[in-house]
């Protein structure tokens, strides 16, 4: 038993440290968002009537419902000391479970700001920006 419970900390001390992050910005983004606008390898997706896009923040997980089906889980992890402030994202289920995602963040007030690298084997994004030819997506959210 004691094995199992030693067993059991180790893979949840992850998930407890980035939950357990002194972070300000970690408390502000609790809650429900909805996506104003999202941008993928320069290509504006639209973000009305049956496609809005909504996300949950619960902890240290994304969830991500677009239109009536929910889509992602992610586990995520904020550096808010590095300039810009870095996020990275964890794929919980799907084929790309357990992929690491690398990212940048803006918060301020009521908006939310992420630059995600969807190649998992590149280097986060410099700035907040999606270009044709890139694997790189923007998202602005919004807070409800």
């Amino acid at each position: 038993m004691r094995a199992f419970s030693a067993l059991a900390y180790l893979f949840t001390l992850p998930v407890l440290l980035a939950a357990g992050e002194s972070s300000e910005d970690l408390k502000n983004m609790q809650g429900l968002w909805r996506v104003t606008k999202s941008v993928d390898a320069g290509k504006e997706i639209p973000q009305e009537g049956e496609d809005i896009t909504v996300v949950v923040f619960d902890g240290n997980v994304i969830k991500v419902r677009e239109g009536e089906k929910s889509n992602d889980l992610f586990e995520f992890r904020l550096f808010p000391d590095k300039s810009p402030k870095a996020v990275e994202l964890r794929y919980l289920f799907g084929k790309r479970k357990g992929e690491i995602n690398h990212g940048i963040y803006q918060l301020d007030d009521r908006k939310l700001q992420i630059c995600i690298e969807e190649d998992a084997s590149k280097n986060r994004p410099k700035a907040f920006e999606s270009k044709v030819g890139t694997t790189i997506k923007l998202i602005v959210l919004k807070k409800i």
